[in-house]
């Protein structure tokens, strides 16, 4: 049994002022300012993805994770990290959504959204059942992308969502009602430290293997950027076996961004040249085209 206790801190802004939308925030809830700064870079790496959905995706889970970690690491454990490191990662927010952190022998899982209802907790299939990716909590969080403000407002186990969550067979996803979830993160923070040995996993089988041959057809099939959803085309058990191999992960990535992306501006600049009849070689005059 866990004692509940007031957390220690209070989050102001740059200025010494108590942001309005903390002002009645929950004591056992974690919330955070974002950095405008932070904002930005993180909307701008994210503009190298081809699909306007998973750059919105691939936005949210590195905003997310770029102001939780610091702060985490500032007021409860310098020594959480992330997993399996942040390169990895680029190339798992472009196929599926959620961050790992280790925290000595533990891992906890953050699965961020930008809606603004705390209906419940939806976990990645992913997250849950490749047995290298399963974590030990998964941490239910909040991000207001308007008003610059992060919540972790609840938490669940592996035990739970396997033996608990609705399994949605569609999305792939664990789901839980927010009913459901723990919400005393005063009180997860202090089972951590008092209690490191407490069962929080469930025995979960091995995914089958996934020859060369198959993963070269999956590369294939998967490679085009216009396809929306790779990991719902698959059926999960080659799904999680090509994907928990960061060499082949890393390919379909890398295969799935932007080629030679250019910017707007140098788009005008380039247009105008063209009227001008300043042009490389491979292009033609407009006289020519006309």
């Amino acid at each position: 049994f866990v004692t509940a206790i007031q957390p220690r801190f209070v989050i102001v802004s740059r200025n010494g002022v108590i942001p309005m939308s903390f002002a009645f925030a929950q004591p056992t809830e974690w919330w955070i300012e974002i950095p405008p700064d932070i904002q930005t870079q993180c909307w701008q790496k994210s503009q190298i993805l081809a699909s306007p959905t998973h750059r919105q995706e691939f936005y949210l889970n590195q905003l997310c994770l770029q102001v939780f970690l610091p702060w985490f690491q500032t007021e409860y454990a310098p020594e959480a990290s992330i997993w399996p490191d942040r390169e990895s990662l680029l190339s798992i927010w472009e196929l599926v959504g959620g961050s790992s952190l280790t925290l000595g022998t533990k891992r906890l899982e953050l699965i961020p959204t930008d809606t603004l209802d705390s209906n419940g907790l939806d976990v990645p299939q992913e997250w849950v059942d490749i047995p290298s990716w399963t974590a030990d909590y998964y941490l239910a969080a909040q991000v207001d992308l308007e008003n610059r403000w992060s919540r972790v407002w609840g938490y669940t186990t592996h035990q739970t969502l396997k033996q608990s969550a609705y399994y949605d067979v569609l999305d792939h996803t664990y789901c839980l009602q927010s009913q459901e979830l723990a919400c005393d993160l005063t009180a997860f923070w202090q089972t951590i430290q008092r209690c490191p040995d407490t069962a929080t996993q469930a025995v979960i089988s091995p995914l089958p293997p996934l020859f060369h041959t198959q993963a070269h057809q999956t590369m294939q099939k998967l490679s085009q950027p216009d396809r929306m959803f790779p990991r719902l085309t698959l059926p999960f058990e080659c799904w999680g076996a090509f994907l928990e191999r960061s060499d082949w992960r890393q390919q379909l990535y890398q295969k799935r961004l932007v080629p030679n992306k250019v910017t707007d501006a140098q788009s005008e600049t380039n247009l105008n040249q063209w009227f001008q009849n300043l042009f490389a070689n491979e292009w033609q005059s407009l006289e020519a085209v006309l």
